[in-house]
């Protein structure tokens, strides 16, 4: 009798498994179907994890409200047709196109965090904050880009007035609208002598100590200041800068935190043209030199909008209109597209299942 127990447990646990997929197959009920060129259907729980989804966005964006069941439904439904139309109207898009999505991707957040990333920095980074694997992140890359040439091919007339630029008058209005927006800080410049004392014993940081006042001696006896920095900086990166560290201003929270309030505030308390004596900051110690000083001003459309950009505020409104109206286009060419493709396909709806 033993040998017919394992068929019998195989018999029950199949029995079993088809009992639960019929159930889960009868719970999961059909929201809608989409056909523009192959059968395609939105289950009720594609629709919840979508729903689910929306909801955790609009609540990390402090957005209250019930979302619209509706509305995500017509946007799953838009995916659809748009993926259909892609593999419809044969749109590719090479592994090489992929790569170039990637490069810019990625310069663009070194130049956003002023790092440097390696390739494998950089996949780590895009995994832990997207959740998505590299794979699917290069896919959702791909998608992306052959979306945008369907719609510029099938909409161009529409996307054609993107080219139209702002006019003056637009630049102005939104500049007086927004005047106290356009402002900035007091800012400085400066350049400094830094002998580190990260991960130094007592004796050595006295020994650095000794090094800086050293330093300063020979500034208030006459030795020039960007020959000290050549003899004394620990700071290579900026030795052949004559020390300048840049600019910092008085409301950027990073400077503090990486000097020191203390050393911040102190640099603030300087005018242009002054040099310090030894001052200390959470790295070492330094004698600053203060190059340059901006004192807070509500800024004109001819200015500059910081002392280390050549844009100027008319410039920086004017790229800003250009993106709006962009964006608005592209939203209107878009929903064209979808409403073009709707009339070619055959959707059904099923209310009933919607809620």
């Amino acid at each position: 009798m033993n040998k017919f127990k394992p068929l019998l447990i195989i018999t029950l646990l199949l029995a079993i498994t088809t009992s639960l997929t019929a159930q889960i197959s009868f719970l999961d009920k059909t929201v809608a179907t989409v056909n523009l060129n192959k059968p395609e259907r939105i289950s009720q729980i594609q629709l919840n994890n979508q729903v689910e989804e929306v909801e955790t966005l609009r609540a990390q964006m402090g957005q209250a409200g019930s979302v619209d069941r509706r509305q995500v439904l017509e946007l799953l439904i838009s995916d659809i047709l748009l993926k259909q139309a892609l593999e419809r109207d044969n749109v590719r898009v090479s592994s090489t196109e992929v790569d170039e999505a990637v490069n810019q991707q990625k310069a663009q957040i070194e130049a956003q965090n002023n790092v440097r990333l390696t390739d494998e920095q950089f996949k780590n980074a895009v995994e832990s904050q997207t959740g998505a694997s590299w794979d699917e992140f290069r896919s959702q890359l791909e998608l992306q880009i052959a979306q945008q040439r369907y719609l510029l091919e099938k909409k161009a007339d529409v996307l054609e007035e993107a080219r139209i630029p702002p006019t003056y008058q637009e630049i102005n209005m939104f500049y007086r609208k927004n005047r106290n927006e356009f402002s900035n800080p007091d800012i400085v410049r400066f350049s400094h002598i830094f002998i580190s004392t990260v991960n130094l014993s007592a004796s050595q940081r006295s020994d650095a100590l000794r090094q800086a006042e050293e330093a300063y001696r020979k500034y208030t006896n006459g030795t020039d200041f960007q020959q000290l920095v050549m003899e004394y900086t620990d700071d290579e990166q900026r030795m052949y800068r004559g020390g300048d560290a840049g600019y910092m201003a008085i409301n950027d929270t990073r400077p503090g935190a990486y000097f020191g309030q203390d050393f911040v505030d102190k640099v603030f308390l300087m005018d242009k043209g002054d040099v310090s004596s030894v001052l200390t900051s959470k790295l070492g110690y330094h004698i600053v030199k203060v190059t340059e000083y901006h004192p807070a001003k509500l800024l004109a459309l001819t200015d500059t909008i910081s002392p280390e950009s050549t844009e100027t505020v008319q410039e920086y409104i004017a790229q800003l209109l250009i993106g709006q109206k962009n964006q608005l286009i592209l939203q209107k060419a878009l929903e064209q597209l979808i409403e073009e493709l709707k009339s070619q396909a055959e959707i059904n709806i099923f209310e009933e299942n919607l809620e």
